[in-house]
């Protein structure tokens, strides 16, 4: 049997202790009150909240880390350790000083950083940490308590951290660090007749991929009408991007409306257009095949508009007037222009 302490810290922010206990580790390795009850009281603990629990042996170490724990409305906790079962992900804001690749690797997403934290740790100078990388992965130490390492280039690289306290060296752990590859990928949208039918193609990313859009399909696919969309891609490691388009739905009506009298076409490089002397443009978007707004011009002097810039291809020209009459039509840059 030996001491324990219990620290009970917020579930949102686990550099605020809400409190400590100290408590007995039997060789069955269930937790007990110091005088030898089943369970350890946390007074004035809220029944609706949730808390993160730490077990630490001693102010360098620790044994477990719970994340989200509920206590009744007694406050006791009865508590039984399943061994060391200390997990480590880029979400979480512990540092563990006893070893932090007990089960698994550390994924970092590629272009973003890992943060290792103890802010409690670091404010008492309980220990000093050395992190070294062997590889190419950009990392830092920012002081004993925070480290950062940051990769934009997917990998897997060998890891090792030693342990000191103050100059004391305690131990070392060796693990790799995962940086997973960025998800990369285009959004193909077809026109139906009063919808788009959009697609993911993925081109980069560690699959099984998942999708979550803005309507709320989890699939690859999904239908919009004229709007804006966005979509969430996740990979295995939970690492994500964000995707976003425009639906513009066009349909033979759209592209011969009579009543706005306009017109719209590409010569040298150059889209003119005319309209009603009565009919006065508000504004000009242009959106590529997929729906992506690529030009935006309001409150226009001139009667033409620039486009050398853009690719040969198939665009989509909305003009809207000041009294909200819009007209969508077809517009084709050949190679010549």
């Amino acid at each position: 049997m030996r001491w324990v302490l219990l620290e009970l810290r917020s579930a949102m922010d686990s550099t605020q202790l809400i409190a400590s206990r100290a408590a007995l580790l039997r060789l069955d390795l269930r937790i007990v009150d110091t005088n030898f009850s089943s369970t350890v009281l946390f007074p004035n603990v809220n029944p609706n909240l949730f808390y993160k629990l730490v077990v630490r042996y001693d102010s360098n170490y620790f044994i477990q880390f719970k994340n989200r724990i509920k206590l009744p409305h007694t406050g006791e906790l009865d508590l039984t350790l399943a061994g060391n079962i200390i997990s480590f992900t880029s979400k979480t804001d512990l540092a563990f000083a006893n070893s932090l690749f007990p089960q698994k690797d550390l994924v970092v997403c590629q272009d973003e950083p890992l943060i290792y934290l103890d802010q409690n740790l670091k404010n008492n100078g309980y220990y000093n940490l050395t992190l070294k990388v062997k590889s190419n992965v950009e990392h830092t130490i920012r002081d004993s308590g925070r480290i950062v390492i940051k990769t934009d280039k997917a990998g897997i690289y060998p890891l090792e951290i030693e342990y000191y306290c103050g100059t004391n060296y305690l131990s070392s752990s060796v693990g790799k660090v995962v940086v997973a590859e960025e998800i990369k990928g285009s959004i193909e949208s077809t026109n139906k007749s009063n919808y788009c039918l959009l697609k993911f193609i993925p081109s980069a990313g560690t699959g099984p991929l998942t999708y979550q859009w803005s309507n709320g399909n989890t699939s690859d696919t999904a239908s919009y009408s004229n709007g804006n969309y966005s979509l969430k891609v996740s990979d295995i490691y939970g690492c994500s991007e964000e995707f976003s388009g425009t639906c513009i739905v066009v349909d033979q009506e759209d592209l011969h409306n009579k009543k706005l009298l306009m017109n719209g076409t590409i010569i040298r490089d150059e889209i003119i257009f005319t309209s009603d002397a009565k009919q006065k443009i508000k504004s000009i978007l242009l959106y590529n095949n997929l729906g992506n707004l690529i030009l935006e011009q309001k409150h226009l002097s001139q009667k033409n508009i620039n486009v050398a810039h853009l690719p040969s291809g198939l665009y989509y020209l909305q003009m809207e007037t000041i009294d909200k009459k819009i007209s969508v039509m077809k517009l084709v840059k050949g190679m010549d222009n």
